[in-house]
């Protein structure tokens, strides 16, 4: 994916409270200096230091949701190394923020702490060795400073509750006719939307969560993640009524093999496809064509080139059989095709980033692309760029979109009738989520669904674009990332920083109806003891719950990971029985709080009063005891 997308979506190494409000894990603190620190005779220094590329240099944001510090440098680090960021105000000295070994950070938290006004910030590659308090210890430094920018932020205060999302402050405009609704307000972070054979609607998360969304807006996970077997997971299909998932370097099965409602059995097809080379890219959107073969986008290895010999299955689309055999390269020349689709007469359409650094060799950023893929097509990349200068042995797109809307999911909308289908003007034609370039760019391109209406020509198609849903960018719940078509016509549309699940049906009229938060019937909703989970504090409790927080211990050094009893405190795995059996005047979920909060109200019998840590009620925020009750019952229920 486009770079400006990831610099999102990728996780930033020991930075507090990044992503979860008032949730924090231990930071590294760098020393403090007033200079910035250079390399000397005695350290291996680097001519050229890291390289800032976004943002701008004075770049102007208005407010501090979505400042993210992005930098190259020469090569990738080895272990041990880090990057070191300093951010520091004019005049002031050069802070330490963290130390990180992807090369961006997200200061949208630490910027809510600060007054508004004037920042500077550099990176420097280091060597050093981190603590088991959290802190870091420098060894050496292994580069020079990069240059310092300036950036300015004018509204440093906290963006809106996503929880309390109001959908009329998301979407700017979608055309008469059309209603637009908020069936779901999360998990956080989907990468992929699609219907099952079982016509529900299967979300799956970057972070590798699977769930689904049925009519009554009940979501039910069926596979957490909790051990990482998927990463970095963008892709999924049915075939068969088998799902297929695409994760980093890898295509795969997923089943349910003891029939218990979860998945559980990960068998994969095709590995070692090339991923991650460079920042983001890697084997993308999958999807089964008529022909009952597989294909997959491929990233590049690099920005804008060139191409290495030595991973020869680079940006490309490949081909193979569901089992993974006979693979193939497809066509060839793009540079992060991020999804594909495939129309009812078997044409295959794919959407492909344009690169976003520019140097001596790309003085311009170029346009991202709708492609027409056909068998032994090339299309140009890392040679050509949409429709300018392309030789005749490239193969030009359909539509050329704006720079840098960060093209990601992609639907062909067919001949459908049903309750929400829409007028035969979107018929024949593609939907494409452009998640949207951001402010780090001084450009806001994107942020909206876009229809493209095709014309056949000849052997191919010709193509216009237009806006369909336009999301407000100035909030912080403005990208989305995948969609899909429902069973009865409806467009899907999830949002990536929110986590939300939009339905836009068409309903007819001269006027559009956007409505908001759609409460679900309290009928159907699940009592304390059916524990529907929240899927972000389960993830935040855990990191909580295995490395403690703000100096206070962890759990799982008394209640042992294995899940057994222990000689100092009884196990938590698969025990939500006895924990519900423990106290019937209170819930299981104000049980798990109050034990946390108050050690001592109730001791397990065999157990002593007094061994379990008494403080963590002076010493965790609220928001941090909620997430370690969450993981608790989740680990309880397993």
């Amino acid at each position: 994916m486009n770079r400006c997308i990831t610099l999102l979506l990728g996780c930033s190494l020991l930075l507090a409270a990044c992503g979860t409000d008032d949730i924090t894990t231990n930071a590294v603190t760098p020393a403090i200096t007033t200079e910035p620190t250079i390399a000397t005779a005695n350290t291996p220094s680097v001519a050229d230091a890291p390289r800032p590329l976004t943002p701008a240099d004075n770049a102007v944001f208005g407010n501090a949701w979505n400042v993210v510090l992005d930098w190259e440098w020469f090569r990738f680090l080895d272990d041990g190394e880090f990057y070191d960021v300093r951010v520091w105000r004019p005049g002031e000295p050069n802070l330490g923020i963290t130390w990180v070994t992807t090369s961006e950070l997200n200061l949208s938290s630490w910027l809510q702490g600060q007054e508004p006004g004037e920042f500077l910030w550099s990176v420097t590659a280091i060597m050093g060795e981190i603590g088991a308090d959290g802190n870091g210890t420098l060894t050496r430094t292994i580069s020079a400073d990069s240059p310092i920018r300036r950036f300015t932020v004018a509204d440093t205060s906290p963006p809106p509750d996503p929880n309390q999302l109001v959908l009329t402050d998301m979407i700017r405009e979608v055309p008469p006719g059309f209603r637009v609704e908020l069936l779901y307000d999360g998990p956080a972070n989907p990468s992929v939307i699609t219907f099952g054979p079982d016509d529900l609607l299967y979300v799956m998360t970057q972070t590798g969560q699977i769930y689904t969304l049925d009519d009554n807006t009940t979501m039910t996970m069926l596979f957490d993640n909790a051990d990482g077997l998927l990463n970095q997971s963008v892709g999924m299909a049915f075939r068969e009524g088998v799902m297929v998932v695409s994760d980093s370097g890898r295509i795969s099965t997923f089943t349910d093999s003891d029939d218990d409602g979860l998945l559980d059995t990960l068998t994969p097809i095709v590995e070692d496809l090339p991923s991650w080379l460079y920042w983001a890219h890697s084997n993308n959107g999958i999807v089964f064509g008529p022909d009952d073969k597989l294909y997959v986008g491929i990233g590049s290895t690099t920005d804008h080139g060139p191409l290495n010999p030595a991973y020869p299955l680079e940006a490309s689309v490949l081909r193979m059989n569901p089992d993974g055999s006979d693979l193939e390269i497809f066509a060839t020349g793009f540079r992060n095709p991020y999804d594909l689709a495939f129309s009812p007469d078997g044409d295959l359409f794919g959407v492909d980033n344009n690169p976003d650094v520019l140097d001596e060799t790309l003085t311009f950023l170029p346009p991202e692309e709708l492609n027409h893929i056909q068998a032994g097509g090339d299309y140009g990349f890392p040679h050509t760029y949409g429709d300018i200068a392309a030789p005749d042995t490239v193969t030009v797109p359909v539509v050329s979109f704006l720079p840098s809307v960060a093209s990601s999911g992609l639907i062909y909308y067919p001949p459908i009738t049903g309750d929400a289908a829409f007028p035969e003007t979107y018929h024949d034609g593609l939907f494409v989520a452009h998640w949207g370039s951001g402010t780090e760019k001084n450009i806001n391109h994107g942020h909206m669904v876009a229809y493209v209406r095709l014309e056949p020509t000849e052997d191919t198609f010709t193509g216009t674009w237009e806006s369909f849903l336009s999301f407000d960018f100035n909030q912080p719940a403005s990208r989305p990332v995948d969609i899909t078509i429902g069973p009865a016509g409806a467009l899907y549309v999830a949002e990536y920083q929110s986590g939300a699940i939009l339905r836009v049906s068409y309903i007819g009229g001269d006027d559009a109806v956007i409505e908001g938060m759609q409460a679900p019937d309290t009928a159907d909703t699940p009592s304390d003891d059916e524990l529907m989970l929240d899927p972000e504090l389960v993830a935040a409790g855990e990191v909580i719950y295995t490395n403690g927080a703000d100096g206070v211990p962890n759990c799982v050094a008394c209640h042992v990971a294995s899940g057994e009893d222990s000689p100092l405190a009884p196990g938590l795995i698969g025990q939500l029985d006895r924990l519900t059996a423990r106290d019937d005047s209170l819930t299981v979920r104000e049980y798990v709080r109050q034990s946390i909060l108050r050690p001592n109200d109730y001791v397990v019998d065999g157990y002593n009063a007094g061994v379990m840590y008494q403080d963590y009620a002076a010493n965790l925020t609220e928001a941090q005891v909620n997430a370690v009750v969450e993981y608790v019952l989740s680990i309880a229920g397993r």
